[in-house]
């Protein structure tokens, strides 16, 4: 299977870097070093530990993905990611590898729980690899630059089935933050353009074959509080998360609709941003309290790319996400 390496990516200014709390996917220095939150916990092949009994494993009430009924692809020949910077693999630090490589070929020396979690297992079928994601895209980057991309490389109609994973929508969600009164506007072109861009793939006379499509929601790094003194000089957004909470659920509604997978990286990554050493915070996660942000605030670091992959992994197997 062809590698996976991330694109450059742009820096933002200050400005638009304290406005990005509920960013997805901005750009950012990814020179951190986090590895001392990136420890792999002690035990997580629990994570996917089969029941007792023959339903397989009990899955993460905290993971409100949505995955249509027999969403599974048979035997996929290409996989095409897009979006922001975190597809891009911004986050990542001292060796670790982004989500997106993670998810074509897991490092066993490094996440050896994640052994066999990646589509070189899943789907051996897979032999194409397109990546046009960017630092910085919005949703209407993905529209107008990162698709008319992927149509100048393949041809029409294009044969076998597709599988494309995309993170995008907080670049346009941080808009909201520094422009809060137009709010609803600024939602309203995230839910149009997730719907302009699933329905292009979605389009039976392009891929004939089937495509099945992944985008995940948009996270912060506060886990529900909205402030935190170690980001953006502690500015408090306390008063943006019922947008960012609307925003989800309006990308979900699309997802519905249209019958494709939203994957729930917003509730997964609840109790491991800022807060995640705080008991008294109410998604705090006592059997794993580790980080899973880098120092920015904004991308995921290592752990956080391995625990995106697995997000992405399950949603593409077609099963709920296994309970800790």
């Amino acid at each position: 299977m062809p590698p996976h390496r991330p694109l450059p990516f742009p820096l933002l200014s200050l400005a638009l870097g304290l406005s990005a709390l509920v960013a997805a996917g901005c750009p950012s220095s990814a020179g951190d070093d986090d590895t001392a939150d990136d420890d792999t916990a002690d035990d997580d092949a629990a994570d996917d530990d089969v029941a007792d009994d023959d339903t397989g494993p009990a899955a993460d009430p905290d993971v409100d993905t949505y995955i249509p009924d027999g969403y599974r692809a048979t035997s996929p020949t290409r996989v095409i990611f897009l979006g922001d910077s975190i597809t891009a693999g911004v986050g990542v630090s001292g060796g670790g590898e982004p989500y997106a490589d993670l998810l074509l070929q897991n490092d066993d020396e490094g996440w050896p729980e994640g052994t066999g979690q990646d589509l070189a297992t899943l789907f051996p079928t897979v032999t194409e690899v397109i990546d046009e994601s960017f630092g910085g895209a919005l949703t209407i980057d993905v529209v107008n630059v990162q698709i008319p991309a992927v149509e100048a490389r393949l041809s029409f109609p294009a044969e076998g089935e597709t599988l494309v994973v995309m993170t995008a929508g907080g670049n346009d969600a941080q808009l909201a933050l520094v422009l809060p009164e137009n709010v609803d506007i600024i939602l309203g072109n995230i839910e149009t353009n997730l719907r302009t861009a699933a329905e292009w793939f979605l389009d039976p006379a392009r891929f004939p074959d089937g495509v099945w499509f992944y985008a995940t929601n948009v996270y912060e790094p506060t886990d529900g509080v909205g402030q935190s003194a170690e980001c953006f000089f502690g500015f408090d957004f306390a008063d943006m998360l019922p947008a960012l909470d609307g925003g989800n659920e309006q990308m979900r509604g699309v997802a519905e609709d249209l019958g494709f997978s939203m994957v729930d990286m917003r509730g997964h990554f609840l109790g491991h941003g800022f807060y995640h050493d705080d008991a008294q915070n109410p998604w705090y996660d006592a059997d794993d309290s580790t980080k899973w942000f880098s120092s920015d605030c904004i991308h995921p670091n290592n752990r956080g790319h391995h625990e995106l992959r697995r997000l992405f992994y399950h949603a593409i197997d077609g099963v709920p996400f296994p309970a800790e």
